[in-house]
Formats: C-alpha cells, sequence, structure tokens
C-alpha cells in the first residue's frame, strides 16, 4: 500500500471519528492535552466546528486530487507554525476554543508532540509539492 494512501486512509478515518463522535474526540484530546483536564471549559460551538472539520477532512481524503493537494499544502503551511511556535500556537487555538484559557496548563509532552506533528505535515507537504500535485487524481490512488 502506498504512503499516500495510508496517509489518507487515516486522516479519513480521523475525520470520520470527528464527525460522529465530536464530544468524545473533544474530551480525549483534553485528557491527553492538559495537565487539568477537568478546569477546561470548551466554548459552546466547539463540538460542531470539530464535527465540520471532521466531514471536511472526509470529503477532502475522497475526493483527492486539486482540493485534496490544496489542503495538504495548507497543512503544511500551518505546519510549520506549529513547529515553529507550538506552545503560542497552542495558546492561540486556548483561546479560541476555552473559556478562561489562562487557566489551562498544557503538558509539556504534548507540546512536544504537536511540535513533531508540525514537522510531519510540513514533510508531508514537501513530498506532495515535490511530485507535483498534477500526478494526484481523484481517488485514492495517485497515478505513478
Amino acid at each position: 500500500m502506498r504512503i499516500d494512501t495510508i496517509i489518507r486512509t487515516l486522516l479519513a478515518t480521523l475525520g470520520a471519528g470527528m464527525a460522529l463522535f465530536p464530544n468524545g474526540i473533544l474530551r480525549g484530546y483534553e485528557r491527553v492535552a492538559f495537565e487539568n483536564p477537568d478546569d477546561a471549559t470548551a466554548k459552546p460551538w466547539l463540538p460542531a466546528a470539530i464535527r465540520a472539520e471532521g466531514v471536511i477532512y472526509v470529503l477532502l481524503c475522497v475526493l483527492g486530487g486539486a482540493a485534496y493537494g490544496a489542503f495538504v499544502r495548507l497543512a503544511g503551511g500551518v505546519g510549520l507554525v506549529v513547529a515553529c511556535v507550538p506552545r503560542r500556537y497552542l495558546g492561540w487555538g486556548g483561546r479560541l476554543a476555552y473559556e478562561r484559557p489562562e487557566e489551562l496548563r498544557w503538558r509539556e509532552g504534548f507540546v512536544t508532540a504537536v511540535r513533531g506533528l508540525g514537522i510531519l505535515l510540513v514533510a508531508l507537504a514537501v513530498r506532495r509539492v515535490r511530485r507535483g500535485d498534477s500526478k494526484v487524481e481523484a481517488g485514492f490512488e495517485p497515478d505513478g
């Protein structure tokens, strides 16, 4: 199985989980991300945003082509920010999504994992650009 197929399958699966179980995803995220998950109060719109993000992931992965290519490039740009300033990135997200974000305490291991995810997103975007988006057609298997 090609790495592109594996990545798209994993992302589509994550998206499906987000779309179907946004509250469970949110609770799991808070347990992993925060030293004080019981103090985290998500803003009321956050589960709906998680659901919408999940639907978008599934659609982009299934459709493929230029839309997926643009998504990978965008994710690479965000990944560059995440890799360079993970704590600041998490702070922005915390202020956006949580009541009393100043009370949130990020687990150090989570900050490190987020930096690693940013590096991975940059690597995937660079790989995609080097290969050329024109080689990728709709569906799960890119042309060779």
